[in-house]
């Protein structure tokens, strides 16, 4: 039975996720109730740390509240939930599914990165960094979702979470410009004679345009690798999976069609195409499970 304060807990997460996580809510609501509810409260935790890096005022103030983060989440391990809204359904999530607090600290490890300028020399530290932000969180999602096969799904969701990234990443180049920051790494830059001044001062040009198209090829790579991580996942679960690898795919698509947007807005999908893909999601999800059971 859960009690009036993790039940309130939990609303205050689902009501985060819904405002915030616009691609990947649409797969969370695809979960059954307790999983729905068990990632959303993982979201709306990782989210609220992730916001320290964008809205604080100085370095200063970010590295204070980004420490206060991570006591939080030291808080929650240890039973002290009274401090933050969401830390009761956390706390019920790490008991319910057992999950290590390492990595949560490996994703907060990864948005203290954001606290201070931030640049990559090689493409290997900017994967570094991707799956601390984004890898780890599909393996926190896998602990939620249930597996057969934990090596070879950890793989791939992992593979998975850097793709996602490096959509994002690819989307908000201009965004991030505006906030003196810049992802791509320096040896992709140099080899298409693309500066960082370049990106910040929003330029668009076919060597931008070449830059992106070339850092998309690796994501594209990686979405294809990943897709089969349905097969690994529980039932109940699959639907969820396949809608954000296919919004997130089908982003990542649009991006590459025409590379000069991002330069010029934020690029996103209609609300039909992602209707679209959840629908499809859902069906091949049960043709999966249709299949699995003849087997």
């Amino acid at each position: 039975m859960m009690t009036t304060e993790l039940g309130q807990s939990y609303q205050q997460c689902v009501r985060l996720a819904r405002r915030h996580a616009r691609h990947f809510y649409h797969g969370f609501r695809l979960l059954p109730r307790e999983k729905r509810l068990a990632v959303c409260a993982i979201y709306a935790f990782l989210r609220l740390g992730d916001d320290i890096a964008d809205e604080q005022a100085g370095a200063g103030q970010a590295e204070t509240a980004m420490r206060r983060w991570r006591d939080l989440l030291v808080a929650a391990y240890s039973g002290e939930v009274e401090a933050h809204p969401v830390l009761p359904a956390l706390r019920d999530v790490i008991i319910r599914y057992e999950i290590a607090r390492e990595l949560f600290e490996h994703v907060l490890d990864g948005i203290a990165m954001d606290l201070s300028p931030i640049s990559f020399e090689t493409f290997s530290e900017l994967e570094h960094y991707c799956y601390l932000v984004a890898g780890v969180v599909g393996l926190l999602c896998l602990h939620v979702w249930g597996v057969t096969d934990w090596q070879t799904a950890s793989d791939m969701a992992v593979a998975c979470g850097t793709a996602f990234q490096l959509t994002n990443i690819l989307r908000d180049i201009r965004e991030d410009a505006m906030r003196g920051r810049v992802y791509l790494p320096e040896e992709d830059l140099a080899r298409y004679g693309v500066s960082r001044e370049d990106l910040l001062n929003l330029e668009n040009s076919a060597a931008i345009h070449a830059l992106i198209l070339s850092e998309a090829e690796r994501a594209e790579a990686l979405y294809r690798s990943c897709r089969r991580l349905a097969n690994f996942i529980m039932p109940d679960s699959r639907a969820a999976f396949l809608a954000m690898h296919g919004v997130y795919h089908a982003l990542l698509r649009e991006i590459c069609a025409q590379p000069e947007r991002v330069m010029e807005r934020r690029i996103g999908l209609p609300a039909i195409v992602k209707l679209a893909i959840v629908t499809w999601s859902v069906v091949e999800s049960r043709l999966m499970s249709s299949q699995w059971f003849h087997a």
